[in-house]
Formats: C-alpha cells, structure tokens, sequence
C-alpha cells in the first residue's frame, strides 16, 4: 500500500496548525512594531517639538539685535521708538506670529505692534527673571482655548533693561507639529506593511514549516500518521471533561491486532508495519466525529463523542470488518466501555475497555466484547480510593518492616530472615498486591519498591553474620534500564550489610521486557548477591527462568505444595520444580507452612537419599513476620516445634 494518501492526509492535518502558527507569528511581529514604533513615535513627538522650539528662538534673538541696532542707529529729529515699533509691526506679519511687544523692567509694555498693547500691564515672574538674568526664555500660555507659545529675550535700548516679548500663533506651531506626526505614522505603517512580507518570505513560512513539522513529531505517530499515546491522552481528558461538563455520553474502544508477534516473526517486520498503516487506514473509515490514535506497539484507540454503547457497538463491528478485509485475513479484537460520570477520572474509563480487551482475546480473539458483557470476570483494577492511598503512602514515607524466618530443616537453624515492607499506618491498601497495582497506574513503581527497601535495610543492619536477608524486588525496578544493580549494592552498604548477605527475591510473574531483566539479575549475581526465584508454580514462566537465572534459591509456591497434599498431578509438578532446581544446583525452599500437614510433605519430598529434597521452609507454622527484627528479641529464635514431628511416620 502506497503511503501517498496517508502522507497526504498528515500534510492536509497539518494546515489549520501551520496557519495557526502564521498567525500567532504575525500577530506577534505586528505587537512588536507597534510597541517600537510607539515608542519611536513618543520620541520623534518630543524631539520635533524641541527641535521646532529652538529654531523659533534663534529668529527671536536675530530680531531682538535688530530692534537694538535700529534703535541705536536712529538719529537727528527720528524718534528711536517709532523704529522700534516698525521692527514689531514687521515682525508681526511674519507667518505663525501673533503679536511682537518690548517690556520695560516695571513690567509695562512700552512698544507693540498693536498700538491698542502699549500700556499694558505684563509684570510677571518670568519678565522679571528674564530682566535679572538676561536668559532667553520660552513661555507656554493659554490662548483661545488652545497652547500658546511666548519666546522672551532681554534687550539694551538706551542703556537700559528691556523684554523683547513674541507671541506664537497656536494654530500654526499646531498644525506643523500634526504634519510631523502624520509623516511619523504613515512611515510606520509603510514599514509594517513592507516588513510582513518580508517577514514571511525570508523566514516565516520556514520556521511556520518547521514548527508544524515539530507538532506533528510530538502529536502524531510516525509509521501510521494516526495521533500518537501523547494526543490521546490529552483527547480523552478533554472529551471526559466535556461529557460532564454536557451529560452527554461518549464511548472508547481499544483495538489490538491479533497475534501481532506472530506476524512480526513469521512473515518479517515489514508485513508488521503493512498491517498496522492498513489498519490505520481502516480506522479512517470510521465516522468523521471519531478520534483514532495509536497509542503504543500494536494497540489503537477509537474515541467516540456522543455515543452510547448501543451506537458504539454497531460502528466498531462494521469497522471490524472493514479492516478484516484491509489486512488480508489479520484479525482484531476490540473492547470498548462507555463513560460513567462518576468516575473521577479517565484512567478508569480505559482500565474498563481494557479488561473488555482482555476478554475478547480471552474468548478467542475477532470479535468486540464490551465491558458491561464480562460482568465479574472483569480483572481487579486499582480503583481511584487505591491510587490516593498510593498517592497519600509515598508522600508520607512512612513504612515500616516486618521479618519472617526461613529455616533450615536440617540443622534447625534460621537460614535466613524475608523481609517484607509494611505501611507504617493505615492507608486503606487491601495489601502489596493493591499497593503495586496503584503504583504501576501511577508510574511509581520505583519510587514505592525504593521505599520498601530502606524500610527493611534500615533495621538489617545488626543481622547475625550467619544468616541470610531476603529482599524481595518488583521486576518493574530491572524493566527501566541499566544500573539498579549498582544502586542496590550502594543501598545494602549502606546499611551495613555485605552484597553476599542478601538474596535477592524476583517474582515469576514475567515482565514484558524480561530479557533486561534477565540481564541485570546477572549483573547483580556478579556484583556478590544471592539470587531466589520466587513463587515458583504459581505461574507458567517459572521453569524457563530457572534455566535462564540458575538462582542460588528456589522458593515453592503454597498453591503448589497444597496441590501436591491431594496426590497425583501435584505431586508430579513439585517432584518436577525439585528435581529442576537440583539439576540447576538451586537449593529448594517451600513458602506458606501453616499446617503440620504441609511440613509432613516437605519432609518426605527428599526421602529415599533423592537430590529432589526441600532444605528451606517458612510459614506460619514456623514463624509469623515480626515488626521487632526477631534476632533482637531476648529469647531469640528457636525451632518452634518439638522434634518428633520431623520424625518419619
């Protein structure tokens, strides 16, 4: 299949975003002309202003040297005011001036070029500064309702002090200040409307081009070119916040490619990727209001607004064979759940369709199963009172630990001390299981497994030198990468204990990446821990791993040993873990001793000199976990039974 139309279809999404972009950028480059040019523009106002006011008084100074030149001049029977008087009148008609007057020292105008002003009274502040200083000044006035300017200079006429006084016309000095500011705007506007195409051409559309691109990596899946995990989750909190912001109701299933490793290894993983991009097609096909995504490896998501189950249910059907015959005889299962709105959250709305997934595969794959379909078969979830325990548990840091003794069935002895976390309050966990659980739905695995650790590191450190400390670790801890296996050893140093005192416990319960963890119990064996392999039996993976591990310990499930109590079959599956761990040089350690009856068959599993036995045992019978380190206690530990009941029967 060409991936033309799919490229097509991610270039088309990608419009709205690359004009979005444009735009912000544009709205952004235009904000910031503005905000220069009227910065520019305040200035260029100020400056013009100044500039327009100094040049107005030097013409003033030129004209005050000529009224006393010509008065100075004036002889024989010419009367030196009267050539005062024609400089004013001259002065006066001169554009943008409305009146030119000469000011005695008393404040009185002795010469205007209105007659009607000579006699008037001008005394004020800033005449007699003029008189006293002989500092040019520029006066701003009230005139008509308007600013009026006055330029004042001191000037000698017969020896003595007087105010050459103009006075500007407003309207004038108005209307070339306005001009100059006009001619400021309209440049400004000229270079805005020259730089955004500038803008656009040698720059904008390539870096619009570019962020577009970087969205389109962060939101969208690179093989399919379907939204990715990141946009469905942000899709699905948006959506659940609509629906109860609206009451209406909307739906999401989850689609899974069947046998998808299958595919992947028989047919190469090109195939792998054809069936994925065709069945991403398909999901194109749905209706124009659904939101399809990719949400990891062979896993997508359909969300459906406005849609009830009923509705759903008959649209993903028909997709389901639509996309049958896209993939050429791949199959997919579906699950899908409808959204309560008293749930507090989307995650609860996805564990949902995913235990509706489950049961479809579980059914025998190809169909569409709905969570209201299984019932009470659908698997326990970490309920959202789980995740605020969590939640509450990891911000208080408060746990303690509890000791349960292994003992040796030979000599009596404790071979060793489990140590085993517990919750330093109540936080309202039903137990590890449920802790875990709500962990792994917050991410925080890590951070809760580290926390159990210190808990039981921090009261080990004064363990007997000839005993062991088994430490159990969540496989999610190994699933992340390298180096845990440095920062345990550093962890159990610092508690003052050797690497080679402490086993380390991993469940059989296999990882979805268990060739890692494989990896790093390697490494941990190499940094001088023990190894045990926990709960063997109770799954399907634990032989395998016993050959890949070699664990110093095998550790027997109870639900193997009670199995084993009825005969026949349980017999053969303990006889056959025993005879495996013996092959691999694993001592055999049997959990969950509660009855006499159970410690009777771990007994007799080692009769006959057979290198099957059973050299370890724990339990209740032999021991509850203790909060105060049982080495501490003043009686110590001692074997809790009389000896006859180790005796053959």
């Amino acid at each position: 299949m060409s991936l033309l139309p799919r490229r097509l279809a991610t270039r088309l999404a990608s419009i709205p975003t690359r004009v979005s972009f444009t735009m912000r950028l544009t709205a952004t480059f235009i904000a910031a002309l503005g905000t220069v040019g009227t910065g520019l523009y305040l200035v260029q106002t100020h400056d013009t202003r100044r500039i327009v006011i100094a040049d107005g008084a030097q013409r003033h100074l030129a004209r005050g040297l000529l009224i006393e030149a010509r008065f100075t001049s004036a002889t024989g029977t010419e009367l030196p005011w009267d050539e005062v008087r024609e400089v004013l009148e001259q002065v006066a008609t001169q554009p943008g001036i409305r009146g030119a007057l000469v000011i005695s020292s008393s404040g009185r105008a002795v010469a205007a070029s209105d007659p009607a002003d000579e006699g008037t009274d001008h005394a004020r502040a800033q005449v007699t500064q003029v008189i006293r200083d002989g500092r040019p000044a520029f006066e701003s006035a009230p005139y008509d309702g308007q600013e009026s300017f006055e330029y004042l200079s001191r000037i000698q006429l017969g020896g003595r002090p007087y105010v050459f006084e103009v006075a500007l016309d407003p309207i004038l000095l108005t209307a070339e200040l306005a001009a100059l500011k006009g001619s400021t705007l309209r440049a400004m506007g000229l270079g805005t409307l020259l730089a955004l195409p500038l803008l656009y051409l040698l720059g904008g559309r390539g870096l619009a081009k570019r962020y577009s691109a970087a969205e389109d990596r962060a939101t969208l899946d690179g093989l399919t070119g379907l939204n990715n995990h990141r946009s469905f989750q942000e899709a699905l909190c948006q959506e659940v916040a609509r629906t109860k912001r609206f009451g209406e109701p909307f739906t999401l299933a989850l689609v899974d490619v069947d046998d998808f490793k299958f595919v992947n290894d028989s047919q190469g993983h090109r195939r792998g990727d054809d069936v994925l991009v065709k069945l991403a097609a398909a999901l194109r096909t749905s209706r124009s209001v659904d939101l399809a995504f990719r949400v990891g490896g062979d896993e997508f998501a359909l969300i459906m607004p406005r849609t009830g189950l009923d509705e759903a249910s008959t649209v993903v059907e028909a997709f389901r064979q639509t996309a049958l015959l896209r993939m050429d005889g791949t199959t997919i299962s579906l699950g899908l759940a409808e959204f309560d709105p008293t749930d507090t959250d989307a995650a609860m709305l996805r564990d949902r369709a995913d235990s509706a997934l489950y049961e479809a595969k579980r059914r025998g794959r190809n169909q569409t199963v709905t969570f209201p379909q299984i019932g009470d078969l659908a698997p326990t979830r970490a309920s959202a009172s789980t995740l605020v325990a969590v939640r509450n548990l990891l911000a208080s840091r408060r746990m303690s630990a509890a000791f349960q003794p292994i003992w040796d069935l030979d000599t009596h002895r404790v071979l060793g001390y489990e140590g085993l976390a517990r919750p330093a309050q109540d936080y309202g966990l039903a137990g590890p299981e449920s802790a875990f659980s709500g962990a792994a739905r917050l991410g925080r695995v890590d951070e809760l497994d580290a926390l159990c650790r210190m808990a039981v590191l921090a009261q080990a450190g004064d363990l007997p030198a000839d005993v062991l400390l088994f430490l159990n670790i969540s496989p999610e801890v190994f699933d992340h990468g390298g180096g845990a296996g440095q920062r345990l050893r550093h962890e159990v140093e610092a508690a003052g204990l050797h690497p080679r005192r402490v086993v380390i416990e991993l469940t059989e319960q296999s990882s979805e990446r268990m060739d890692l963890v494989i990896a790093q119990m390697l490494e941990l064996r190499a940094l001088g821990f023990g190894l045990a392999l926990d709960d063997v039996g109770g799954g399907d993976t634990g032989l395998g791993l016993l050959a890949k591990i070699r664990p110093d310990y095998v550790k027997v499930d109870r639900g193997v040993l009670c199995s084993a109590l009825e005969g026949g079959p349980g017999r053969a599956v303990l006889a056959a873990i025993t005879a495996y761990a013996a092959e691999s040089q694993a001592l055999v350690i049997a959990e969950g001793i509660e009855t006499e009856a159970l410690l009777d068959l771990v007994r007799l599993a080692g009769t006959g000199g057979k290198p099957t036995r059973i050299v370890g045992a724990q339990g209740y019978l032999l021991g509850r976990p203790s909060i105060e380190p049982p080495w501490q206690q003043a009686a110590g530990m001692t074997w809790p039974l009389a000896d006859e009941v180790l005796r053959p029967a």
